[in-house]
């Protein structure tokens, strides 16, 4: 049985966050959501325009698509050769680069999940929900670094950006 994580229109599989079993690091920080069954990344939403360009670049979305399911079957080097190939494309996709620091964690790496949730955010100016995403992300990596200051900020910040979304 696979249980997945979900942030409100943003979902991923608990194993992409293994943080969870990490002795409750972050149970007493605010959570963005219910866990719910049935769930998947492949319902992230994709960034409609480019910031550079101001439109989307087709070839982008369809990479993202397929990464999304190469993420939610843990295939993290075919799910990140995809988004290095859309970053290739338009270093500019905020998505893009949220993806990134998903796979970073599904591959252990959370020092990197951080750098690429921090280069979404910067890219996302005008995203709260993304943002908020992207803090999520980045608590569940402080979590797994043993940091859970910074892991209870994090997830705070996510859950203030969320309710500015509303």
């Amino acid at each position: 049985m696979q249980i997945y994580f979900s942030f409100r229109t943003y979902s991923v599989p608990v194993s992409l966050i293994v943080v969870l079993s990490v002795c409750g690091l972050v149970a007493c920080a605010p959570q963005p959501e219910q866990i719910r069954p049935g769930e998947d990344v492949e319902s992230l939403p994709v960034v409609r325009e480019s910031v550079t360009t101001g439109r989307i670049n087709s070839a982008v979305v369809a990479l993202i698509k397929q990464a999304d399911v190469m993420i939610n079957q843990s295939r993290w080097p075919d799910a990140s050769s995809l988004i290095e190939r859309a970053i290739r494309i338009d270093s500019y996709q905020a998505d893009s680069w949220t993806r990134m620091a998903i796979i970073y964690l599904g591959k252990e790496n959370p020092e990197q999940a951080i750098q690429m949730a921090k280069k979404s955010n910067s890219l996302a100016k005008q995203n709260k929900l993304l943002q908020a995403w992207n803090w999520s992300l980045m608590s569940r990596a402080y979590a797994m670094m043993d940091k859970p200051d910074l892991a209870v900020q994090a997830a705070q910040t996510s859950q203030r950006l969320q309710q500015e979304a509303q």
